[in-house]
């Protein structure tokens, strides 16, 4: 006995059967040779190839636009500098008192006078002056003031504030 495998009979639909038939239709298709395939390939890589020469062209131009304000940056650091210097140099004392003297005309002080002021004794017609209390400033004011670097004058009437008094100070009053 030999033993071969068969396929099993396929049953054989009838030609008249009630049911649709499933019959699959191609839908068409566009067909392409070789040819037009390679045509097809290479006009696709043409256009990916242009569009990244103009990518790179562009940012090439913004480099050049970019070095060329990095320059001008640098030309306005340079003049600064030198203005900066000028007004310095028309600031220094010796430089005023130069122009002062030859293209204004100015001349030197020569003569010094000092006046005595006496000051007016209090009498009793006249009140005492009385000096006021300023008001107690705020926590947020003194704050503000300490950032802004501000401040209050003293009254004129406390005079300039005293030096202290050392050892050395005192021998030399004596």
């Amino acid at each position: 006995m030999s033993s071969t495998l068969q396929a099993p009979p396929r049953a054989s639909k009838p030609a008249s059967s009630p049911k649709r038939s499933r019959r699959y239709v191609r839908l068409p298709y566009i067909r392409l040779n070789g040819a037009a395939m390679v045509a097809l390939v290479a006009a696709a890589l043409s256009i990916i190839g242009i569009l990244y020469l103009v990518q790179t062209a562009h940012v090439a131009s913004l480099g050049y636009q970019l070095s060329a304000l990095q320059n001008q940056r640098n030309d306005l650091a340079i003049q600064t500098a030198g203005i900066q210097a000028q007004v310095a140099q028309y600031e220094s004392l010796n430089q005023i008192e130069s122009i002062a003297t030859k293209q204004l005309g100015m001349v030197p002080m020569q003569h010094y006078v000092f006046l005595n002021v006496p000051q007016q004794a209090v009498t009793a017609s006249q009140p005492a002056a009385t000096t006021t209390v300023p008001a107690k400033e705020s926590l947020w004011h003194r704050f503000v003031r300490q950032i802004t670097g501000t401040g209050q004058a003293d009254s004129p009437e406390k005079g300039p504030p005293a030096l202290p008094i050392t050892a050395e100070s005192s021998k030399n009053t004596k």
